[in-house]
């Protein structure tokens, strides 16, 4: 029986398969074959292979044995993080999710009205009671430093985990493809294509207006917490956001693709003298000077150019730009070029930032 299905996996994987390009994304792999969808999840930071499922739209369709078989399409999908939801809600499958972490954390009123959403707890701190007594058909999860014993609690009790890495993506745009992802266990890989498609096209005019420009301002970006000022590295996502914004970042050169922590000491070093504030961490100027005082010490407020992430937040603390924004980057850019190249006269509102008064 060994040998068998041993001998069924080495003949499946020899079948001819095709690989569906990506364009931007390297956390996953999608392959066609004649009777399932193969899907590989890596690591990008590191290349590593996380897991592999098999997508069938038949149980008794027979899979290699060196993966995980999910029927598609998923019915019953629980979510762990507010940025999964913007993928779902992109495919019309909100109606497919029957428990989220941290519900008041999530921007998205839809999925907030839905009276059988149940609360699995916060993603660090799963309710295991509550998930087991759902059992969705699959749990989304970010891994964080491979796999837990809590994750294998989990899929002894019969829940499949997919892993969605698209945090540790590089570029916006590989971010969000991962729409291909989500669109392959929804069984709308056309639909997916196409959405990102769009986002593409839209990302790419974007830059395109400020390519060329001679004007490059100086940027800062984020804030302080608990003593500790995060910048994006040079190789990050938002980092690669700034540099088709084409404005001039002290760290648009780092090959870092994590966040920086950096002292206040050493922002003001490097960016007292920054034109533009992104992301400040303050609905008003006065908040934001008792929050530390030293920031009045900062170009970008004495000039009053200072811009939050807080125009799509809700009272609870959901932020949309955890959600759309990852799924449609285009609209973050289109906020950094209006806000960095006013000059551009094409973008009319901002979408995600608001000016901090």
């Amino acid at each position: 029986m060994l040998f068998s299905c041993i001998n069924f996996a080495e003949k499946n994987e020899s079948e001819n398969q095709t690989q569906i390009e990506l364009d931007y994304a390297k956390g996953f792999k999608i392959y066609l074959f004649d009777n399932y969808k193969k899907v590989e999840v890596f690591d990008p930071s590191i290349g590593k292979k996380t897991s592999t499922y098999y997508l069938v739209k038949d149980r008794n369709v027979k899979v290699p044995i060196d993966g995980e078989k999910l029927l598609v399409p998923i019915r019953n999908i629980a979510v762990t993080s507010a940025t999964h939801i913007g993928f779902i809600d992109a495919l019309s499958e909100l109606k497919s999710v029957s428990g989220v972490c941290s519900p008041q954390l999530i921007y998205n009123q839809k999925i907030k009205d839905i009276d059988s959403l149940v609360n699995i707890g916060d993603a660090f701190n799963l309710n295991f009671e509550k998930l087991f007594f759902l059992h969705p058909e699959a749990l989304t999860l970010t891994l964080y430093g491979g796999e837990t014993e809590k994750n294998k609690r989990i899929k002894q009790g019969g829940i499949p985990i997919l892993y969605i890495n698209e945090w540790k993506e590089q570029h916006p745009l590989a971010r969000a493809e991962w729409i291909k992802f989500f669109g392959a266990i929804y069984d709308k890989s056309a639909l997916a294509d196409s959405l990102f498609e769009q986002t593409r096209q839209r990302y790419e005019a974007i830059r395109s207006m400020v390519k060329n420009t001679s004007e490059k301002p100086k940027v800062m970006i984020g804030g302080s917490f608990k003593g500790t000022w995060y910048v994006p590295g040079g190789m990050s996502f938002m980092g690669e956001l700034l540099k088709d914004a084409s404005c001039s970042y002290v760290f648009e050169n780092d090959s870092t693709a994590e966040s920086i922590p950096l002292s206040v000491e050493s922002v003001l070093y490097h960016f007292s003298q920054a034109d533009v504030w992104l992301g400040a961490p303050s609905e008003t100027m006065d908040l934001l000077l008792n929050i530390d005082e030293r920031n009045q010490l900062f170009n970008a407020v004495n000039k009053g150019n200072v811009y939050n992430f807080y125009a799509r937040k809700n009272s609870s603390g959901g932020n949309d730009f955890w959600e759309t924004g990852v799924v449609q980057p285009d609209k973050i850019l289109s906020d950094f070029v209006k806000i960095i190249h006013p000059e551009v006269t094409e973008i009319d509102t901002l979408f995600f930032s608001r000016k901090v008064d």
